[in-house]
């Protein structure tokens, strides 16, 4: 505690109340006062969806705020909290950012975000804590006096939040009762409220006008607190850069994930950290009230999202529901079969230049003794893989039986009657809002299916990690690929960011099987089957990666708080982060990608176990060097899967083959394409930034 404050009340017993200053005197910050601003605008454009920036939300609310100051002819600190609400609500519905009949909103989100900034960034100065403990053991009242811009209630509020709310007798805020300590006329009208004379009080603070000059000028007591320490840190906040603090948060993180205690390829985490907060962004500029996270790899999409939710959340009565949905492929389509005379199966016919008769009735949820009728009332070789499969010879036989055409409908139509019976279960009003689904994409099948089985009567939106296909999108079947995407056109960080797509897949497993088909009569509605394989490599591996995964994605929440970050800075990290998870992988992660690639299981179509690469694949060699030379991020795809087939001839080989080299070269040529090149030949690159 401060002994000599306490030695000055001691020798001067006419003191009955202390006034105390707030801001470097009971709490300090980490940040610039400024970048409180910008932190507050972060939150605001993150909760209202406003399509402002950062720096633009800024500049409104400090313009507002001197516009009304010189209007009125007043102390800014004396500008009420509402009216400069309102000023910068009505300046930014002149931008078109937000509607004239979101100012209810606007005002709440407002406040809340303020509160969420200040929390965000102060720590208390446990000395003067101690130091006003012991005034309240002397029976000396003690009244909060600050010059703030806003309300009483953001000051009550984190009082509150640091719990020593208790302290105070009073609490007042320049901006609620229009009077200022920096004009000095805050004292007077103080002392008439509160029945003092200026000899009952001792003003303690740390500014040497507002809190000392102005008191004592009024006739109170006065404390200073050693002032330059705080103000010439404060100086030094003031300077920095939002994109070299975003960089730095992101090579920490990935360092982080590649330590030997690190589970492996943990790092792609912070793709996934920053795959959800899209998500939130996104859902909350589109009003989304439900979302579905479709099977399996929405199961941890979920569960980062929920907590996502659950840390950043500023007012819980706008919170997203969010709902697990138990989908697959192949039970989507079960639900979206047409009559067998009126189906065209096109996934299929776009998915596979081959398929037997095997594997396309795989594709039902039909039982082994069903299979065994279909055959034998059918008789042909149902091994034997056939070219355009659906113009066949053997596919219009197999469509024309009886049996086979009977076991089809009734599987149909049982199929959606169980699916009918398990949407009924979630209680939510498809018709009024909507299908909104999270997935990782990538082209939006199971949105289609889905889309289908409603009879194309409501919207069916798919927010997705990526989108690498794209379907007839319609009005009512928008799509997004918040990481990357195809649609509208495909851009340089696309390319560099589509890559791996089954790792993305395997990294997000579930704890349970496949959903082969719908069942009525079942707890979860569904018919499922947990492929050996898959179940051995969640329960022995993924389980405690996803765990690592969640503990860093906490952290990253926490410390990406205070950092204003735009989408620009984001995807310029993202290529960066792509990048080099894809070329540099340490032999324990080139262990376990092997493993991954061993046990990679394809649930539909061919059903096969196991991808293997070859360097065949890149085609020939002259080609794949020019093309690297003039395009390398087309080529990205290629060297992400050099270091696994190297490290399978040989553990040494990895470490010999010039990585870094590829890593400079795609970099390098990036940057001439998007500051030399862009404005006659790669315009479109600018997008990178």
């Amino acid at each position: 505690m401060n002994k000599a404050i306490l030695t000055y009340v001691d020798k001067n017993p006419s003191i009955t109340t202390v006034f105390t200053d707030y801001f470097d005197t009971i709490a300090h910050r980490t940040v610039h006062p400024n970048n409180i601003i910008r932190l507050w605008a972060k939150f605001m454009i993150r909760e209202m969806g406003l399509s402002l920036s950062i720096d633009e939300l800024f500049l409104i609310r400090k313009e507002a705020k001197s516009f009304l100051a010189k209007k009125n002819n007043v102390d800014a600190h004396k500008i009420p909290y509402e009216n400069h609400k309102y000023e910068v609500f009505k300046r930014i519905v002149n931008t078109n950012a937000l509607l004239a009949d979101q100012k209810e909103s606007f005002f709440k989100y407002f406040e809340l975000a303020e509160i969420r900034a200040e929390q965000s960034v102060q720590f208390l100065n446990k000395e003067m804590l101690k130091t006003l403990e012991a005034f309240k053991t002397k029976n000396i009242k003690i009244c909060l006096v600050s010059d703030y811009y806003a309300s009483t209630n953001v000051l009550v509020a984190l009082l509150k939040y640091h719990k020593i709310d208790q302290l105070f007798d009073h609490i007042f805020a320049s901006s609620s009762i229009k009077t200022s300590k920096q004009a000095g006329d805050i004292y007077p009208f103080l002392l008439k409220k509160l029945s003092l004379k200026p000899e009952e009080v001792l003003m303690v603070g740390d500014n040497k006008v507002s809190d000392y000059k102005n008191s004592t000028n009024q006739g109170l007591h006065a404390y200073l607190l050693p002032h330059d320490r705080y103000l010439k840190q404060n100086r030094l906040n003031n300077y920095g850069n939002d994109a070299k603090d975003y960089r730095a948060f992101i090579d920490f993180y990935l360092k982080q994930c590649q330590k030997k205690e690190a589970e492996p390829l943990s790092q792609y985490i912070l793709i996934f950290y920053v795959f959800i907060e899209r998500l939130y962004v996104k859902c909350k500029v589109d009003g989304v009230k439900n979302l579905f996270f479709l099977a399996r790899e929405g199961q941890y999409l979920k569960k980062l999202f929920d907590y996502y939710q659950d840390y950043q959340i500023l007012f819980e009565g706008d919170r997203i529901k969010t709902h697990y949905f138990r989908t697959s492929r192949q039970a989507s389509f079960q639900i979206s079969f047409k009559p067998i005379d009126e189906e065209d199966f096109s996934f299929l016919k776009k998915k596979f230049k081959g398929l037997s008769i095997n594997y396309f009735l795989k594709g039902f949820n039909f039982s082994e003794a069903i299979v065994k009728d279909i055959k034998s009332s059918y008789p042909y070789d149902y091994d034997k893989v056939i070219t355009s499969f659906f113009e066949s010879e053997a596919y219009k036989g197999l469509a024309k039986n009886q049996t086979f055409r009977n076991y089809y409908e009734k599987n149909r139509v049982e199929q959606k009657v169980a699916f009918e019976k398990y949407i009924a279960s979630y209680n939510v009003d498809f018709q009024s809002e909507g299908m909104n689904l999270v997935d990782i994409g990538w082209g939006g099948t199971m949105q289609e299916s889905l889309y289908k089985y409603f009879n194309e009567s409501l919207k069916v939106t798919g927010y997705y990690l990526g989108l690498k296909l794209i379907y007839d999108i319609k009005p009512n079947t928008k799509r997004y690929g918040l990481i990357y995407s195809v649609y509208p056109i495909k851009k340089y960080k696309d390319d560099i960011l589509d890559v791996n797509a089954q790792i993305y897949e395997q990294l997000l497993s579930a704890d349970h099987g496949s959903t082969l088909g719908y069942d009525a009569n079942s707890e979860t509605y569904t018919v499922e089957y947990h492929q050996p394989i898959e179940k051995a490599l969640y329960e022995k591996h993924i389980a405690k990666l996803q765990d690592y995964m969640f503990i860093v994605f906490k952290k990253l929440l926490r410390d990406s708080e205070n950092i204003c970050y735009e989408d620009k800075i984001v995807d310029k990290n993202l290529v960066r982060l792509s990048l080099k998870i894809g070329l540099f992988q340490t032999n324990k992660e080139l262990k376990f990608l092997n493993f991954l690639n061993k046990s990679l299981y394809n649930n539909i179509g061919e059903f096969k176990v196991g991808i293997t690469y070859s360097a065949k694949d890149v085609g020939g060699l002259s080609s794949f060097i020019k093309k690297f030379v003039v395009n390398p991020e087309k080529t990205f795809r290629y060297f992400t899967k050099l270091n696994t087939m190297l490290y399978n001839k040989n553990r040494v080989l990895p470490k010999l083959f010039p990585m870094f080299l590829v890593y400079g070269y795609i970099r390098m040529n990036g940057y001439v394409k998007r500051k030399i090149l862009k404005k006659r030949f790669y315009f479109k690159y600018a997008s990178m930034e």
